[in-house]
Formats: structure tokens, sequence, C-alpha cells
């Protein structure tokens, strides 16, 4: 993402930087057309990934404003297990849920298939991603927990006893092999603890997506 921050200088005036920063995060393949050019994907990854805000806050230890970045460009690259690049954009984003949908201008893997529905409480669930984005070419990493309900009336509303760092957001979590939801946040403190936003919203999302798409 390409733009604009601003900071506070030592005498209390503005200084004004022009920047690029960037984030990581992990995506599951919902959906392939390989009749598409070179082939294109469906990718479903967390909003708080997919979606670049128009201003980005940073706030020092005692919550107070340090800087703020405006975006003035950005674009989407994804690396897929096989070690390929290929440009990407945002085509469907629910940021109340945390969901969001990647068309990739590539084939970027084997399309994974959504379930019919929520696994039972106390299910073994995995999660396949890219923690502290590591993703060795060709290795598949993933994470065994326990699905361990919704919380009523809370986005994310999937929660799981599943360990989770910083670049795993919009993995894949997965039970008996078909997709259940992403992941989207982690505990605070206690990294063997995670929510995910569930099923149907994912669902929705790609409708959407393949809706624009078609």
């Amino acid at each position: 993402v390409a733009g604009m921050q601003l900071s506070k200088a030592g005498d209390g005036g503005i200084v004004a930087q022009e920047r690029v920063i960037e984030w990581t995060g992990s995506g599951v393949v919902l959906d392939v057309d390989k009749s598409r050019g070179k082939g294109e994907s469906l990718i479903a990854t967390a909003a708080h990934v997919s979606n670049v805000p128009g201003t980005i806050p940073t706030f020092d230890d005692a919550g107070n404003l340090k800087t703020l970045f405006f975006s003035q460009a950005s674009m989407i690259v994804i690396t897929t297990l096989d070690g390929k690049s290929c440009d990407s954009r945002e085509i469907y984003v629910d940021v109340p849920h945390d969901v969001g949908i990647v068309r990739a201008f590539c084939v970027a893997g084997e399309k994974a298939e959504l379930a019919a529905e929520l696994p039972s409480v106390g299910s073994s669930i995995i999660v396949s991603g890219a923690g502290l984005g590591f993703h060795p070419a060709g290795v598949f990493l993933v994470e065994d927990g326990r699905y361990l309900g919704l919380v009523d009336g809370q986005a994310p509303d999937m929660v799981m006893s599943v360990p989770a760092v910083g670049g795993h957001s919009g993995s894949g979590l997965f039970h008996r092999g078909e997709v259940i939801g992403i992941l989207t946040k982690v505990f605070v403190g206690f990294h063997h603890g995670s929510l995910g936003t569930e099923l149907s919203h994912v669902r929705r999302a790609l409708e959407g997506a393949r809706e624009i798409w078609n």
C-alpha cells in the first residue's frame, strides 16, 4: 500500500512522508475457472487482510494517536503453495463479519469445498495458513484443535482451541476435509485460542463474489 504518512514533529508541527507499507495473511481457494485467460481463482480471506482502509492510524502505548497513514494506491499479490506469485484484487468484502473474497489471476490451487453445515461442538478441526508469513514452497502447514461453538451476536462468531499467530488471518478452517469458516482473530495473550467467521458468512461472501465474477 503506497500513501502519505503524517506524524508529529518534535516542535509540534506535522511531518508528511511518502511511505509504502505491507502486511501478510492467508487464504483458501474456493473456486477455480481454468477457461479465463491463464486461469482465475476466488480466494476467501479475512476482510482486514484484503480490504485496504482509506486511513490507517497507529497509537503509542498510552493510546494516543502516533501516526496517520493515508492510502493512495494498493496491490494484492498472492503466493501459491507451489511458490508461484500472481496479481489479485479484492472482488467482495463483508467488513462487519471480517470476510473478503480475492480474485486471483491464476489457478491458485485445488478448490476446497464448503461444508454443508457446522460440526458438532468438540469436533476435531484443522487450520491451514501461513502464520508469521511462513509458507515454504510445497509445504502444507496445518494446526489442529477443537471447534467450541458460536457466540451469538458477536463477530467473529466461531470459537476454537486452535493455535494461531499473526499471518494466520484468513486461513481456512476444515472439518473432515471441508471448509467450515476462516480464521480471523487470535485470543489476546493466549495463542492457543482463536476466533473465526463461520460457514454461512463465508458462503454468502462467495455467492456475492461469484455474481460479480460472472
